[in-house]
């Protein structure tokens, strides 16, 4: 744990009896702000271990306003980013605080670096090199309505971001100093008032980040374009014990791994030490293949089942766009099963599921702040790669980066034709790619 984290548990937990140092104020409570409208969020049982109280949908702008209102020297923005499938508004909330020197010198070494990420990117790296920047991170939670307290999760870190006083905090103010934090607070808003997974079109919003067919899912990519998060965690629920995704086979050919697992694993091992300081256990699937280069583990018949060989997911389409990120599904369970060694942990049911994401979502920001240059760095080299054409280092045997031996031998090499070559060129500007001859 590090030591800013240390003096925040301190400093929290002597103001606050309830779950360290990310304890949620008291006006996200009922009751709600807002036009009363059903909502499966707000009629969740009540009468279960860990239950409490879900913002419904409807209290969310408000309330999210509310906290604007009473944010520290313009350090939020709040804005809609886009309409849900049936209308309903998408939120973007950001965290930039430019109060001191050192913050606004941070975000305008950050602005120049993105202005030439992609375009020249050992120039961006020339620029990182003569000074500390901000560091971009990306929240995302609700793609699946009927998954919620990534939602609730989010609420208590804006609202602990925006209002509290500089200089009380540690945590927060190494984020205010050194990070640019955005959140995509319900990225299903359909789903979460009818508690069902799909959107109001019926479409599984994390299989769409390929086809960006739902407007949901362009809105969240827009996160992507803008800031190029070095990290992304998008909040899921429920698996058990909580689970960080770190990916297992097949891999994509397109994502540098020996980037990937050098940041990947030791981020996860700060969440797994955060999880365990509160007595949750965690599921870490790559782990538990013996060589994740093989495509199939010895004494397996199929891949493991937490894949990034498709960029159709949250997590892997910000594989592709910056540097590190994770799935994180929250474990649920009333009983020791989200625990360690048969002990079940100090919060549980929804409550525990709640805290498990708020435990993971704060050491990933101990984590990124403490290693915010190194992981820009080879962000940034990783474009350079791309740019200067340099052969992809290779992580795995070809079967493993992509397809079993069966499926490429069923994949055409020619392309098929000018029209749908002029097809693929379409789809692929509207999604921000770039054309040469």
């Amino acid at each position: 744990m590090s030591l800013r984290r240390l003096l925040a548990v301190c400093l929290v937990t002597l103001a606050v009896p309830l779950a360290g140092a990310t304890t949620a104020r008291a006006d996200i409570a009922p009751p709600w702000c807002g036009t009363k409208v059903p909502d499966a969020a707000e009629n969740l049982p009540a009468n279960l271990p860990g239950s409490f109280p879900h913002i419904p949908y409807y209290a969310i702008g408000c309330t999210l306003q509310s906290i604007q209102d009473r944010s520290i020297g313009g350090r939020m923005s709040l804005e809609v980013i886009g309409k849900s499938a049936l209308g309903r508004d998408m939120y973007l909330v950001t965290i930039n605080a430019l109060g001191t020197r050192e913050q606004r010198n941070g975000y305008s070494r950050l602005r120049d670096i993105l202005r030439r990420a992609t375009s020249d990117p050992g120039r961006a790296q020339s620029l990182l090199r003569r000074g500390d920047s901000k560091v971009p991170i990306f929240i995302q939670s609700g793609i699946h309505g009927n998954e919620y307290e990534g939602v609730d999760a989010a609420m208590r870190a804006i609202e602990r971001l925006a209002t509290t006083p500089y200089g009380s905090d540690p945590e927060v103010d190494a984020l205010l100093d050194h990070a640019v934090v955005a959140f995509n607070v319900v990225q299903n808003p359909d789903g979460r008032v009818a508690g069902m997974r799909t959107n109001g079109n019926g479409f599984d919003l994390n299989r769409d980040y390929i086809t960006q067919s739902q407007s949901e899912t362009r809105a969240s990519v827009s996160v992507f374009r803008k800031w190029f998060p070095t990290e992304l965690l998008d909040l899921h629920g429920y698996h058990t014990p909580t689970l960080v995704e770190s990916t297992t086979v097949p891999h994509n050919p397109g994502i540098e791994y020996d980037m990937w697992f050098k940041w990947s694993q030791p981020r996860s091992d700060a969440n797994q030490a955060g999880l365990a300081s509160e007595g949750f256990g965690v599921d870490r699937p790559v782990n538990a293949v013996p060589d994740p280069a093989e495509w199939i583990p010895p004494g397996e018949t199929l891949p493991q089942g937490w894949d990034d060989w498709g960029p159709f997911y949250t997590g892997q389409y910000g594989q592709l766009r910056g540097l590190d990120g994770s799935t994180v599904e929250m474990c649920n369970q009333t009983d020791a099963d989200c625990g360690i060694g048969g002990v079940a942990p100090k919060y549980l049911g929804r409550m525990g599921a709640l805290r498990a994401q708020e435990l993971v979502v704060w050491s990933t920001f101990d984590f990124v702040l403490d290693h915010r240059s190194e992981m820009l760095h080879d962000q940034l080299e990783i474009y350079r790669r791309g740019v200067a054409g340099e052969a992809r280092p290779a992580c795995c045997p070809a079967c493993a980066c992509g397809r079993s031996p069966r499926e490429a031998a069923s994949w055409s090499s020619a392309f098929p034709g000018p029209t749908s070559a002029a097809r693929a060129r379409s789809f692929a500007l509207r999604r921000s790619a770039r054309s040469r001859r």
